[in-house]
């Protein structure tokens, strides 16, 4: 591992140019601002800070916005993630991390499909395999992925499954859904279950304006022979 080199500082006074911030006893997340230690040849300013676990760090003016701890939080986060649940290489886990990086990382190609479109993650989900593992259980078999119920709600326990890509097909916003018996199904799905023609269905439908009972359960007459 790459050693970080020792600042050499020039000076140990507190600076008296009028933006220099004293910042010697402020409380920021875990660390606490102890001292002021001096300013390096390229005018970078430090401090000494003690951490709530114990540990002394030294910390430039400018990481003290964004540091909170020495570090030891974002271990116990990582240990948390990676460790207790000992499924970092399952396929669970691997959809997990997908999920995430779709909906949080902004340079992911697909994020302007996902997060890029106001597509979000339940709080529990965001930061806890545990509870994500806990609320879809273990995929019913390796095909299966996450599949949200209702393409423009977000990730969370109510509106997710796993689902085999045949179910996703369905699942898309190109998918033609229709209303039967009083529920909303895709009219794929539907001409499978009564073993019709999508086609035929759909023209009946949308090109002769039958409901959706008459062009489903109305036997389809047999297509003429050409008869040369």
């Amino acid at each position: 591992m790459k050693q970080r080199s020792i600042p050499t500082f020039v000076t140990t006074e507190k600076s008296k140019h009028f933006n220099f911030i004293d910042f010697t006893n402020t409380k920021k997340g875990e660390l606490l601002i102890e001292s002021y230690i001096g300013k390096t040849e390229k005018g970078v300013h430090f401090w000494s800070a003690k951490c709530s676990c114990g540990n002394s760090i030294q910390i430039r003016s400018s990481g003290i916005k964004k540091t909170d701890s020495c570090g030891c939080v974002s271990l116990k986060k990582a240990s948390k993630t990676n460790s207790t649940h000992r499924m970092r290489h399952s396929s669970e886990y691997r959809s997990w991390i997908g999920m995430r990086v779709r909906i949080l990382k902004k340079t992911e190609p697909s994020y302007p499909r996902y997060g890029g479109r106001g597509i979000t993650i339940c709080d529990s989900w965001k930061n806890s395999f545990e509870s994500f593992y806990a609320d879809m259980g273990p995929k019913p078999s390796p095909r299966h992925s996450i599949d949200r119920v209702d393409n423009n709600a977000g990730y969370c326990k109510e509106n997710c499954r796993w689902a085999t890509p045949k179910q996703q097909m369905r699942n898309r916003s190109t998918t033609v859904m229709v209303e039967y018996n009083e529920a909303t199904v895709a009219l794929a799905e539907l001409c499978e279950k009564f073993n019709v023609d999508i086609n035929d269905v759909y023209r009946r439908i949308h090109l002769n304006k039958w409901d959706v009972h008459r062009a489903i359960t109305t036997p389809i007459r047999p297509k003429k022979k050409n008869h040369t």
